[in-house]
């Protein structure tokens, strides 16, 4: 691991960028503000490297950000309607920051905390470990919660995001990461002629404040069917309905099964290839409909339980019980298409 300083938080805590390196020249860095992953190096089909991720030149543009650039987010990742929820009976109001709504973890979510970072060598490769903690009521949410997050990177091209968690009280915890990929490291300044393949039938609904109403969408017959690989600006026909409400894609899909990819994106000028691969139930995909540096500039892919599973009985529950262990992991594999991918 090699570590570098990259500025000062406004309470004079040093922020630095650590970096993993695998054997074939991959890397990953993160810094310790918000837990952010700042840069992914992988080749392209010539074996040249770039970054494939969205990133700042400067901390303060870190500071400044808006977007979830890279970061880390929770305690409850996605909306949450009206900003409360229930737990034994007892209400628990959150911080308003999407509206009436409570959005990734409110003002103050886990992408603006400082991560502890160390390096870690895992059964799988090399690995930065982020340690931090939620205090009792932060936000609203009850309990303190202590967190850690591996980012892993794998001989096989591959980063692993492994999640454990524990609290003290009952609460409810959902956490993602919220890195957007440019597989062309920057060479097109949009990924709307990129082409994205979602293996599954179902999103979720979505009402006028974004929130899932609870029910599951056939993706037939929608701008958001994307079981057939195609180009992202696809979907960003505003005749769909669902579309027009987050002017492109800004919706959960839901995963069918972990054991296969269920993202498969893929730039073909530069060959590069990422599949996902998730444990969760589902992934919110996030066009990038407003980013401040440029709309569609890059695309986010949030393994996740459902946003809103608060208020919806049958989604999958994010309630986490007083010392009980969560745990999540989500594969994100790296490749370029040539005649050794046989699935290409």
């Amino acid at each position: 691991m090699s570590a570098k300083i990259f500025g000062q938080l406004p309470n004079g805590k040093e922020v630095s960028i650590f970096t993993v390196t695998n054997k074939n020249g991959m890397s990953l860095s993160a810094m310790n503000y918000g837990g952010i992953i700042t840069s992914i190096m992988v080749p392209d089909a010539n074996g040249t490297f770039g970054n494939v991720v969205l990133s700042y030149d400067s901390l303060e543009q870190y500071l400044a950000d808006t977007d979830y650039v890279g970061a880390l987010v929770g305690r409850c990742v996605g909306r949450i309607s009206g900003a409360q929820f229930l737990l034994d009976g007892k209400q628990f109001n959150l911080n308003k920051n999407d509206g009436s709504n409570s959005l990734h973890g409110g003002k103050r979510g886990f992408n603006t905390k400082w991560w502890h970072i160390q390096e870690k060598r895992v059964r799988e490769g090399n690995a930065l470990r982020l340690t931090a903690s939620s205090l009792d009521g932060e936000e609203g949410y009850p309990g303190k919660l202590n967190m850690e997050v591996l980012y892993i990177l794998t001989d096989a091209n591959e980063l692993l995001i492994r999640y454990n968690a524990v609290c003290n009280k009952k609460t409810v915890v959902n956490l993602t990461n919220h890195t957007y990929f440019n597989l062309s490291a920057g060479a097109d300044a949009t990924v709307e002629n990129h082409l994205l393949q979602v293996k599954t039938n179902y999103f979720l609904r979505l009402n006028e404040q974004k929130c899932p109403v609870g029910d599951f969408m056939d993706v037939d017959g929608t701008a958001l069917d994307f079981r057939n690989s195609k180009e992202i600006s696809k979907g960003f026909d505003e005749s769909d309905a669902q579309v027009a409400l987050t002017k492109g894609i800004d919706h959960c899909f839901v995963v069918p099964t972990s054991k296969d990819s269920v993202v498969r994106y893929e730039d073909p000028k530069s060959g590069r290839i990422l599949e996902i691969t998730t444990g969760e139930p589902g992934v919110q995909i996030y066009s990038g409909n407003f980013l401040r540096t440029k709309p569609h500039a890059a695309i986010a892919f949030e393994p996740q339980h459902f946003p809103d599973s608060v208020h919806h009985k049958n989604f999958p529950s994010v309630i986490l019980y007083a010392g009980q262990e969560y745990t999540s992991e989500s594969r994100y594999s790296f490749f370029v298409r040539d005649e050794k991918c046989p699935n290409n």
